[in-house]
């Protein structure tokens, strides 16, 4: 969402919308190491943070920008009647992002409280496509500054009239930086938490950044940093899937909060919306030099439990393709129909070497065809782009009506994995408990 048509919106209504940034629009949080700015005219969207003395290393040249939320689902295209839609974004899925839309409308604070290093703030989002189109939805944000990191936790609250389920994705969240800030950088290989050697993914050398970049980051975070390393990170507990880029590639290195140039990152979640569902994923946002960045990353790491999920109130960013579950609220099971050749899909998570087998826990009630996927890290191509494979084995599985443990080896030994899936071959009703990974 980056991009903007230049042709349509000219220079004056950039600089007529630059004026929302001033900083009375501005409710500040900070401690004695960092500042941390959301803009009250901008839906509460980040659009200030840095170190006491130094500069605003957010970009906000247009209201797709920021640091904020952003939820994609469908129907694609989403083209309610009679509601204008900028040509560039027509074939747009349901896309309401916390800022504003590609006009310059803002999104509306409805509810906020502050204190001197926490926020909460509610909104009511902007279709990003479309001409003054709120989303029907509300978002929510906590925040709290914790020494050079801010911890937050973001939620979705749907109330569509559509009552489609719909396979999504959350930018979760999408942070973008003044261009100063160019340089992407994070771990990418099959050995995460060993201090291996990191990857410069956009860089002044390679000119990389736009189109976005989709990488594998088993640490779970990245960075865009300076010439000297110094920048922000983003730490994601829920995802190794990263989009990261820099755009216009030829102004790395330069360029303010207003201007055209940016750095981009935004951790990927899947997610199943219901038009009810209230979605909710945490993040941790870094701010120092890359070694400082890391280390904290590390330490944030220790709380990460990707080994067992439990489908009790929540489906964990799990999804479906061709399939449908009994709808939000989850109470103790995923209960999904899935029709001809559909899929159980995990959350890009890290598999490591030593695992050895994903233990599911279902009820089905028939012999079902099952074609077990594993999505194999397989490097970077000419582009620095994640390449993943998907490798996979059928069986028949013969369902006995009851709650049982079914147990898929992981059959490539010696590799690392990003996630799985199921392949039903024929129409099934199936009760899904849990998954553990071991």
């Amino acid at each position: 969402m980056a991009k903007i048509d230049t042709e349509l919106i000219t220079e004056d209504v950039y600089k007529e919308n630059h004026e929302f940034l001033d900083e009375k629009n501005i409710k500040f949080i900070e401690n004695e190491f960092i500042k941390l700015g959301f803009n009250m005219e901008l839906g509460g969207a980040i659009t200030y943070f840095s170190e006491h003395g130094k500069e605003n290393m957010i970009n906000s040249h247009d209201w797709g920008r920021q640091i904020q939320m952003s939820y994609y689902s469908g129907p694609s295209p989403f083209s309610p009647k009679g509601v204008r839609k900028r040509e560039e974004w027509k074939g747009f899925c349901w896309n309401p992002i916390q800022s504003g839309d590609c006009y310059f409308n803002k999104s509306k604070v409805i509810d906020s409280n502050f204190t001197k290093n926490t926020a909460y703030i509610k909104c009511i989002p902007m279709q990003w496509a479309l001409e003054n189109y709120p989303g029907d939805c509300t978002f929510e944000i906590w925040a709290k500054l914790n020494d050079k990191t801010v911890d937050f936790t973001c939620r979705l609250n749907n109330d569509r009239e559509d009552k489609n389920q719909y396979k999504g994705s959350v930018e979760a969240p999408a942070v973008y930086t003044t261009g100063k800030y160019y340089k992407c950088v994070s771990y990418v290989g099959e050995k995460p938490f060993t201090n291996d050697n990191l990857t410069e993914l956009c860089n002044k050398e390679n000119r990389f950044g736009w189109v976005w970049l989709h990488e594998y980051t088993p640490e779970h975070w990245s960075a865009l940093v300076d010439d000297d390393n110094y920048g922000l990170g983003v730490f994601s507990p829920r995802t190794t899937y990263t989009k990261v880029g820099f755009t216009p590639t030829e102004d790395m290195g330069v360029g303010g909060p207003k201007d055209n140039p940016t750095g981009y990152i935004a951790p990927i979640l899947g997610f199943v919306c219901d038009y009810n569902v209230v979605h909710t994923y945490n993040y941790t946002l870094m701010i120092g030099s890359l070694d400082e960045i890391r280390t904290k990353s590390y330490e944030l790491a220790k709380n990460l439990d990707e080994k067992k999920y439990v489908f009790n109130g929540d489906r964990h960013n799990f999804s479906y393709v061709n399939g449908t579950d009994s709808g939000y609220p989850i109470k103790d099971c995923l209960d999904v129909e899935f029709k001809e050749f559909s899929q159980f899909i995990s959350p890009f998570l890290f598999i490591d070497k030593s695992c050895k087998t994903i233990e599911i826990e279902m009820c089905f009630d028939k012999t079902v065809y099952i074609k077990f996927g594993l999505l194999r890290y397989d490097g970077l191509n000419e582009r620095n782009v994640g390449i993943i494979t998907e490798v996979s084995r059928a069986q028949h599985i013969k369902g006995t009506g009851k709650k049982e443990k079914y147990v898929f080896n992981i059959f490539e030994e010696g590799k690392s994995f990003h996630g799985f899936n199921l392949t039903f071959n024929e129409p099934v009703n199936v009760k899904i408990y849990s998954v553990e990974i071991k």
